[in-house]
């Protein structure tokens, strides 16, 4: 029995666990991803109350971005770019501000980014803040 055979017999075991519990799966909202580095991956539909799942590239996953290639490059791509667009907005709208204030906005975006940002002081010298 291949993996895809398998796995469509899990999802219909779940449509029958869901009628035993009287629950039901919305299933526009899930989707299929398959990993794998092979070059031709094999291609297969998992039906769901006979809607098939939309097949993708990436999901994401407990706030981490898996890319069905297995790299780590998308995740990391949209992180960045949150982290540019915290930055942009703290410099755009914060340079002007005391030191104090700016090293406040560098925390709170720190906490809520993960990522180390650079607040540009009056004097445009960068100014790091160790959190």
């Amino acid at each position: 029995m291949n993996d895809t055979k398998i796995l469509q017999d899990d999802l219909d075991n779940l449509q029958a666990w869901e009628q035993d519990w009287l629950m039901e799966f919305n299933a526009s909202k899930y989707e299929a991803i398959t990993f794998t580095k092979k070059t031709k991956p094999v291609k297969a539909e998992y039906r769901l109350h006979d809607i098939i799942l939309t097949a993708v590239t990436s999901a994401k996953y407990l706030g981490v971005h898996l890319s069905s290639k297995l790299s780590w490059n998308t995740h990391v791509d949209i992180t960045a770019k949150k982290a540019t667009q915290s930055l942009n907005f703290i410099r755009k709208n914060f340079s002007c501000c005391p030191a104090r204030i700016g090293e406040q906005c560098y925390k709170t975006g720190w906490t809520s980014t993960g990522i180390c940002l650079v607040i540009l002081g009056k004097h445009r010298q960068a100014q790091y803040y160790q959190s």
